[in-house]
């Protein structure tokens, strides 16, 4: 079931005030044009009445979609600092919602894993990753993988992580974006041939010794091993910017607003 709350948004350009209508829960097996939504980045998409600043609200959500087998948990952004203590709800959470299910729906969550995220641009990537067909702690991994390798230059950028946005040329790759911590916005792309993320399977032993807590906790990100972007920047990426001419920064979440986070996109 879908619900929806009327909620009052800050603009964190100008400060105005309104009220739009949010998503507490989606269950995107009666809802299928709001999963479009969420893929093609238009999901809750606001605009101020006041300066036209472009909008799209952080808030807690919880999404379903049984029939793919996804149960994911959505928090804002700026409440990652506090991902051990979020995560270990989640479990409790899905429990409780399997033991007042209907029956007819109790079977269907037998097999789903619940997941975590953290905003709506993971809860996009979250999505887009399952149509991959490949196993979302693999990307991960294969993530982590092209980061050791693009260390030199991904460094000049100060903290950054990748998202994945799909597959691009005609299928054979996918594509990831690095995002820099310090502003949010897209800073390089890159591709890695999905026969690679499928060669990742016949290592997921190995990949599962370094890295357990993508296969067995709910929040799937490759930022579990590198530091929260609420958090300063590192002396290690300091020092690797200073010497590349960059001044690194601090990453300070926006204002809040009943509950709801409005950022600019």
């Amino acid at each position: 079931m879908s619900k929806i709350r009327t909620t009052e948004l800050c603009c964190p350009a100008c400060g105005h005030l309104w009220q739009a209508i949010l998503f507490d829960s989606v269950n995107a097996t009666r809802l299928l044009h709001v999963t479009d939504q969420i893929l093609d980045g238009t999901f809750e998409r606001e605009r101020c009445p006041e300066c036209e600043e472009a909008l799209q609200p952080e808030h807690d959500l919880l999404y379903s979609d049984l029939a793919r087998g996804l149960w994911v948990v959505m928090r804002p952004p700026a409440t990652r600092e506090a991902l051990e203590r979020i995560e270990e709800t989640v479990p409790s959470v899905f429990g409780a919602t399997c033991d007042s299910a209907p029956p007819i729906v109790r079977a269907h969550l037998t097999d789903v894993i619940p997941r975590l995220v953290f905003g709506q641009r993971e809860l996009r990537e979250c999505l887009t990753v399952e149509r991959l067909g490949v196993p979302a702690a693999l990307v991960e991994c294969a993530k982590l993988r092209m980061f050791r390798e693009l260390l030199p230059e991904l460094a000049t950028l100060g903290p950054t992580h990748l998202l994945s946005e799909g597959v691009v040329h005609d299928g054979a790759d996918a594509r990831f974006v690095a995002i820099r911590a310090a502003v949010g916005g897209p800073a390089g792309v890159v591709h890695l041939p999905m026969t690679a993320l499928g060669e990742l399977a016949e290592k997921e032993s190995e990949y599962r010794a370094r890295y357990p807590a993508l296969f067995e906790r709910p929040y799937v990100s490759m930022r579990r091993y590198m530091c929260y972007v609420a958090c300063p920047v590192p002396p290690f990426w300091a020092a690797r910017c200073a010497g590349h001419g960059n001044t690194p920064e601090s990453v300070h979440p926006s204002g809040v607003r009943n509950s709801s986070h409005a950022s600019s996109v």
